[in-house]
């Protein structure tokens, strides 16, 4: 938005992005806006008075999306080797994830029944 303190006058020049809490000024002397979560960026430069939208500086291909995906087929492993585990199958390649997460989920189970101050008298191990 831009005053004319001569006239008055108000001018929207552009709207800004949805939620924007970010406005810095650059080096260049132009004003950055960015939304910092979504990873939205906008540049706005007043000498020219353009607008420039650098749009999700997120790419789908970034590092965490490549994370995302290793991590939910480590988990898809991982249910496969309980499955194997209850129909008795044979496959070596989905019984560490299933171990580990296994192991992981035991441990998270103890903590939470340590913190509710629910204590195991004596361990009977089932195997």
């Amino acid at each position: 938005m831009v005053y004319d303190a001569e006239t008055g006058r108000e001018e929207t020049l552009h709207k800004l992005a949805e939620g924007a809490p970010y406005a810095i000024e650059g080096d260049d002397r132009a004003v950055y806006l960015g939304k910092c979560v979504k990873g939205y960026v906008e540049r706005y430069d007043p000498g020219t008075v353009t607008w420039e939208n650098y749009g999700c500086l997120v790419h789908p291909s970034s590092f965490w999306s490549v994370m995302l995906l290793l991590q939910a087929a480590f988990y898809g492993l991982a249910a496969l080797g309980f499955l194997a585990e209850q129909f008795d199958w044979q496959f070596p390649l989905v019984h560490l994830p299933y171990q580990f997460t296994l192991q992981h989920a035991v441990a998270f189970s103890a903590v939470v029944s340590y913190l509710k101050v629910q204590r195991v008298a004596k361990w009977i191990p089932l195997r």
